[in-house]
This record gives structure tokens, C-alpha cells and sequence, in this order.
């Protein structure tokens, strides 16, 4: 499988570095190149200049949030085609309809397990 991930990236939108790099490491594992960014501005910067197959980004960052990153790329006519992922810890009903808001296609509550047990439609 990692054969066929090979070349292909992943843009990891996480303030928190652990969090980051945790991240990076399963997908490196999995054959993947990562590159990371730390808010949701520095991630519409590089979904810019290099755009990922799929984006994985945190909902609450300082600078942007990844709400506000995601409609923006999803407003991009030449972006809006990639996949968003979106990491949180927020529960609440009103969260989840922001989430419906923006288009993105799946959201994993925090703490996420590899097993994928966590992730949401």
C-alpha cells in the first residue's frame, strides 16, 4: 500500500506541534509526504503554492481558524475540490452545524484513536 501513497501529500493544519507530529508520523508510515502548518492562514498559504490531496487541520488555531481556512478553500474554484478533515475537540450542536457549514467532508473528534474508531461523518 505505501507504494501507492508514494509522492501524494497531506497538508496537516494542527497548532499543537505534538499533535502535528504525531500525525506526520502515521502518515509517513503509510507512504505519504506531510507538510505542516501551524494556523489556518499558514495552511491556505501553502494549500496555494502546493496543492495536497487532503487536508487534516484542527478547528481552533490562533491567526485562522479552521473553519474560516476551509470555507476559503472551498470558495476557491481551483482548490475546492480537496478533501477536508477536520480534527476537534468541540461537541457542542452548535460546532457541529459550523461544521455542516463549511462543506467539509468528515470530522474526527479529539482525543482520535489510529484505529479510526473516532471519526464522524
Amino acid at each position: 500500500m505505501q507504494s501507492q501513497n508514494k509522492g501524494s501529500t497531506i497538508l496537516v493544519v494542527e497548532d499543537s506541534e505534538v499533535q502535528a507530529m504525531i500525525l506526520k508520523q502515521i502518515l509517513i508510515g503509510k507512504g505519504y509526504r506531510v507538510n505542516i502548518a501551524k494556523n489556518g492562514a499558514e495552511g491556505l498559504s501553502i494549500v496555494r503554492k502546493e496543492k495536497p490531496m487532503l487536508i487534516i487541520s484542527d478547528i481552533l488555531m490562533p491567526v485562522m481558524d479552521g473553519y474560516t481556512m476551509c470555507r476559503e478553500i472551498k470558495r476557491d474554484k481551483s482548490l475546492s475540490d480537496i478533501p477536508v478533515i477536520l480534527l476537534t475537540q468541540l461537541t457542542d450542536a452548535q460546532d457541529i452545524i459550523r461544521r455542516l457549514e463549511t462543506t467539509v467532508e468528515i470530522y474526527i473528534t479529539k482525543p482520535f484513536n489510529y484505529d479510526g474508531h473516532t471519526a464522524n461523518r
